[in-house]
């Protein structure tokens, strides 16, 4: 299953992107997220000494959601997404989490925002089950 270019409508993620920052270099998705986009990036949590937001940005290869996690000054933390193979089958409104790790309280953090639900399917990924996520 591949995806191809999608017709622009309002409130896709596609159009928020381009109207959200047109000062900075975002990548434009093929593909199409019917969600609020502003209240992803608007949300903050903390995680241990940090509180964190979401940037939304776009997996090269699989051209899926890659979602990274900045602190206050905008400086990465970590990325909350993984891209692999299966990535590519995904529908457009899930991701696959790093729950493992040095992630596993910022995918608690994540997940407590309401902003995702877990759908208690999982990909195999070296060593690791890497849980997949639908964001609301």
């Amino acid at each position: 299953m591949t995806l191809g270019p999608l017709p622009e409508r309002p409130g896709t993620l596609r159009q928020a992107l381009r109207v959200e920052s047109p000062e900075k270099a975002w990548l434009i998705f093929s593909l199409e997220i019917p969600m609020d986009l502003d209240t992803l990036k608007k949300t903050t949590f903390k995680v241990y000494d940090s509180v964190l937001h979401i940037t939304v940005e776009e997996y090269q290869a699989s051209k899926t959601i890659a979602l990274q996690l900045v602190d206050e000054d905008d400086m990465y933390y970590c990325m909350l997404s993984v891209n692999i193979p299966e990535s590519k089958m995904l529908p457009p409104d899930h991701v696959f989490i790093k729950n493992w790790s040095e992630n596993e309280k910022v995918a608690e953090a994540a997940l407590a925002t309401g902003l995702f639900e877990d759908t208690g399917k999982k990909a195999q990924s070296g060593h690791v089950q890497v849980p997949l996520w639908r964001i609301l």
